[in-house]
C-alpha cells in the first residue's frame, strides 16, 4: 500500500524491503526504502524528477513519506497488540537523550 501511494503521487517507481536479517531478535529492525529519481510512464523511465531529491526542497516530501511509513507500521503493531511503536524521527528530533544503536550490518 505504501509503495503504491508513492508511485501514484510522484509517478516514480518505488520499492520497500524489510531488512530481515538472520542475526537474532535484538537487532536494529529497519526497512530499506528506495525510489528512482525518474518519472515512470507507459514508455518506461522518463525525465528526472526533483520531488524526491533530498538536495532540493524534497526533504519535505521525504519527511512526509517517512511519517506515513511509521504510521502504517504503528497501525500494524496496534492490530497485532504489540505495545512498542516506531518513530521516523531521530532521537535528537524526538527530544530523547539517548545514543542511537550501533549499526550492525
Amino acid at each position: 500500500m505504501h509503495a503504491e501511494a508513492i508511485r501514484d503521487q510522484h509517478r516514480a517507481d518505488h520499492q520497500q524491503d524489510p531488512a530481515a536479517h538472520d542475526y537474532g531478535d535484538d537487532r536494529n529492525h529497519h526497512a530499506h526504502v528506495m525510489s528512482t529519481t525518474r518519472i515512470v510512464d507507459a514508455d518506461g523511465l522518463g525525465a528526472k524528477t526533483r520531488q524526491l531529491d533530498v538536495r532540493s526542497s524534497a526533504s519535505i516530501e521525504v519527511e512526509e513519506i517517512r511519517a506515513s511509513w511509521a504510521a502504517q507500521i504503528n497501525d500494524a503493531l496496534e492490530l497485532a497488540q504489540v505495545a512498542e511503536r516506531v518513530d521516523h524521527r531521530s532521537y535528537a528530533r524526538q527530544g530523547v537523550e539517548m545514543e542511537p544503536t550501533v549499526k550492525m550490518g
